[in-house]
Parts: C-alpha cells; sequence; structure tokens
C-alpha cells in the first residue's frame, strides 16, 4: 500500500514543484508594494509584462508562477 501511495503521489509533487506558465518582463519580490486600490494592499511581490502589471502578491505566488528572460 505504501508503494501505491508513494507511486501514484511522488510524480505529482515533482510537476507541481516547478510549474511556471507564463514569462514577464521583470519581476520585483522581497518588497513592500503598495497597490493604491480601495483597501491600501501592500504585496510583497508584482511581475511586469511590456509596461503592464501582471499580478500582485506574495513572493512565492509570483516566483512559482512567472518567469523572466534575462
Amino acid at each position: 500500500m505504501r508503494f501505491l501511495i508513494t507511486f501514484c503521489v511522488a510524480p505529482l509533487l515533482f510537476t507541481a514543484c516547478n510549474f511556471k506558465s507564463e514569462k514577464a518582463d521583470l519581476i520585483l519580490y522581497n518588497g513592500s508594494i503598495n497597490s493604491f486600490n480601495e483597501l491600501n494592499e501592500v504585496h510583497k511581490a508584482m511581475a511586469i509584462r511590456d509596461g503592464k502589471i501582471l499580478f500582485l502578491g506574495p513572493d512565492r505566488a509570483v516566483l512559482n508562477y512567472y518567469t523572466c528572460d534575462d
């Protein structure tokens, strides 16, 4: 039974850890970014492409979902 669980779950974990699907021109992280929306939220990271903000959120969310070509 343990072998079956390991055999089925391990591939899912390995593919989920490095999932990056969108490209960004610039990724800023480990900062304090004020969004100046109605809630005055403060975010830790953002992804930018073609001069537009794609995503604001925590460092891990941005770094896991976006890649930046250097």
